[in-house]
């Protein structure tokens, strides 16, 4: 059986809400984005046996006791060229948190963690054009908002034969006001890539940026605020291959399909034309693509799904009751008809309290073995347009329920585009599609 248990902040912050509203009012941005509820957390999974299962709540519930109080540091306002926000730093203490758990355990019960996460959602963002009497009015306004210095947070357990709290811990955060801005008069090249497609301003969007070294983590963030895409990509050649990393408007990620299949197409098109694959060091361990004609192969991990009660804060949050739920890196539901995945309208703020980075909705297809909408309201994307990392996981469902290897998938977004999914069996799956350059454009260096 696998357990899921993780610390949830609850950082409603009052007051930083209305002022976002006023800040807005008065002065009209370009595009702003405030992501409700705030909260970090952080989420871990691992597979104990049955005869486990009492010794692990008991451990689990006195490690837990050892984190009473901790801190999370608050970044609080910032400004980066013409974006005011106010956003969580990463929390270190949750971090440590992740690694004592992995290596206890590990010495008592030669237990691996299998899957962990952490958000940092606490995403403000005012897109303020190229003004900079706006900027500097935004920053007054906000920069004085009173942030909590205490928070609470929630420590669950989920898994085996009950569910529930294992205790509620005292935070303490910590605020700082700092300013940054990117060197001027330096440029770089960005690509506008459409992934999933071969037809302009379809499938899914993503920005890659080459560069020469790595800048700050908080510069690249700010660009894919101000991108505003799904996925902003950042490449380093190295030695050997390359260096990818995926930041959407909010948070970087972990995997990310499409943002993938952009990097590979402008290395084999512009960096490297003419060759016909291509290797990424990422967060997700070595990832390859191959060109195979028009279309780019990516060799992903697939999911092993765990299949979950059917909720209904589930039916509450899709607008539909699911007829099956599956969990991994995100939360799959399967709906009995492909009418029932593209009609729906979920609601943002009630998909936030699912399990998952991204909530998946999926059923069989008229067209295509199967359709598929994923939302992130989690990262800030209400919508993601064709989410390749959605597919490690639909993908493994419907090779299992259909008895198939091959599969095409259709992503049912107002963009839409076409996946075509094989699984050889070996823990990996082949993840091929189109894509084409929509536009190049210059932005600041990093």
């Amino acid at each position: 059986m696998v357990f899921w248990t993780g610390i949830d902040v609850d950082t409603q912050l009052p007051g930083l809400a209305e002022a976002v509203a006023e800040t807005e009012r008065k002065l009209q941005p370009v595009h702003s984005a405030l992501t409700l509820p705030f909260h970090i957390s952080l989420k871990i999974s691992f597979a104990v046996t049955p005869e486990q299962e009492a010794a692990v709540r008991k451990t689990l519930r006195e490690f837990y006791a050892g984190f009473e109080s901790f801190e999370i540091p608050v970044r609080g306002v910032e400004v980066q060229d013409t974006i005011v926000w106010i956003r969580m730093k990463e929390c270190p203490e949750l971090v440590r948190l992740k690694e004592e758990l992995n290596a206890l355990l590990l010495a008592r019960f030669g237990i691996p963690l299998h899957e962990y996460d952490i958000d940092h959602l606490f995403h403000v963002t005012l897109f303020l054009d190229d003004d900079r009497e706006k900027v500097q009015e935004a920053w007054e306004m906000l920069r004085d908002v009173s942030l909590p210095e205490r928070l609470q947070a929630k420590v669950v357990l989920t898994g085996g034969s009950e569910t529930g709290e294992l205790g509620t811990y005292r935070v303490t955060g910590r605020q700082t006001i700092g300013f940054s801005g990117a060197e001027k008069g330096k440029e770089m090249k960005q690509y506008i890539v459409d992934a999933f497609t071969d037809t302009p301003s379809a499938g899914n969007p993503a920005a890659v940026c080459l560069m020469d070294a790595w800048p700050e983590a908080a510069a690249m963030q700010a660009l894919a605020a101000k991108n505003c895409l799904s996925e902003t990509a950042f490449i380093v050649k190295e030695e050997q291959g390359y260096h990818l990393r995926w930041f959407t408007p909010g948070i970087e990620e972990v995997l990310c399909g499409h943002a993938t299949l952009a990097s590979a197409f402008v290395i084999l098109n512009f960096v490297e034309p003419g060759g016909t694959q291509v290797s990424f060091r990422t967060l997700s361990g070595l990832l390859t693509v191959t060109r195979k004609g028009d279309l780019y192969e990516m060799d992903f991990p697939a999911y092993e799904l765990e299949e979950v009660p059917v909720t209904d804060e589930m039916e509450r949050a899709f607008g539909v009751r699911p007829v099956k739920a599956f969990t991994a890196l995100d939360l799959t539901c399967v709906f009995e008809t492909e009418e029932e995945v593209r009609n729906m309208r979920p609601d943002q703020a009630l998909l936030t309290g699912l399990f998952g980075r991204v909530q998946n909705a999926t059923a069989p297809g008229r067209l295509s073995d199967c359709v598929s909408r994923s939302f992130s309201p989690k990262d800030g994307i209400p919508e993601d347009p064709v989410c390749g990392s959605a597919h490690c996981q639909i993908a493994v469902y419907w090779a299992e329920k259909l008895g198939k290897r091959e599969l095409v998938a259709y992503q049912a977004s107002a963009r839409g585009g076409y996946l075509y999914c094989s699984l050889p069996g070996n823990g990996r799956i082949l993840i091929s599609g189109k894509a084409v350059l929509e536009r190049t454009e210059t932005v600041p260096a990093l």
